[in-house]
């Protein structure tokens, strides 16, 4: 397993609120995408229980920024992303497997508008990465 250092200490990172997601840039080229992430940013959001998760900066169903996504616990404790755009959901504690949308909240009109025009894009899974720490800086790994 490889670790990369982001440019954002263990402390700011701390410092976020929870259920708040918050975007990193990491700067790293395999995360870099012109269209979509040209920073190779990742998004955080810490939960209640003070779990704090690293996810893909964008949803994979609609490709918007994950900035606005909300957290919520399920009754058998999972914590679940919600895309505030297209209510495309994610279970958090099983590596960002997508619910299907028989579960998932209903996306309204302009989630069903996205999905429609992004339906080619939708990949399933929300891509979810590990966080370390190396003497007060912050590291992310990838599969």
């Amino acid at each position: 397993m490889n670790w990369y250092p982001i440019p954002i200490s263990v402390k700011e990172l701390s410092n976020t609120q929870n259920n708040q997601v918050t975007l990193l840039e990491t700067k790293l080229p395999s995360l870099c995408n012109g269209q979509t992430n040209p920073n190779g940013a990742v998004a955080t959001i810490r939960s209640d229980d003070d779990v704090t998760y690293c996810f893909a900066a964008n949803c994979p169903s609609c490709q918007i920024p994950l900035t606005k996504a909300t957290i919520t616990t399920v009754n058998n404790g999972d914590d679940i992303l919600v895309c505030d755009f297209c209510k495309a959901s994610y279970n958090l504690n099983e590596r960002g497997t997508k619910l299907p949308e028989s579960i998932a909240p209903a996306p309204g009109l302009f989630g069903n508008i996205a999905k429609s025009v992004f339906s080619k894009r939708q990949t399933g899974n929300l891509p979810m990465y590990k966080l370390g720490e190396k003497k007060g800086k912050l590291l992310l790994s990838f599969d």
